[in-house]
């Protein structure tokens, strides 16, 4: 089905199912590949930011190597501290910039104390 659309002067039609297929795998590649870009440049952000903060990243270590030991799953830290399991995966994993309430959470639930000191 062919139209003559008087605004633009050109003409429209349908895709073919062929050509509409084609389309959306295009298209969903273009997403997907966006979606991979913005994870991979939220990781280098994360990275850079443990970089400078080596204490933090220690910290989550050691609470990664406790949930380890303990046997707990994502679920039972999500259950012990209110904290989404997407965002525990994140913070155990690729090193995220936790608050510090947010680690003290996670210490916790894991039977864990945090102590942070200021020295001279």
């Amino acid at each position: 089905m062919t139209k003559n659309t008087e605004q633009t002067n050109r003409i429209e039609r349908e895709f073919t199912p062929d050509e509409r297929q084609h389309w959306e795998k295009a298209r969903d590649e273009e997403e997907r590949g966006k979606s991979e870009n913005i994870a991979a440049a939220k990781a280098r952000k994360a990275q850079a930011v443990l970089e400078r903060h080596p204490v933090v990243l220690e910290i989550l270590q050691q609470l990664s190597i406790a949930k380890e030991e303990q046997g707990l799953s994502y679920a039972d830290l999500t259950e012990r501290t209110g904290i989404e399991r997407s965002s525990l995966a994140r913070l155990l994993n690729s090193g995220t910039n936790p608050k510090l309430l947010t680690l003290e959470a996670l210490a916790k639930a894991l039977g864990k104390n945090l102590k942070v000191t200021v020295t001279d």
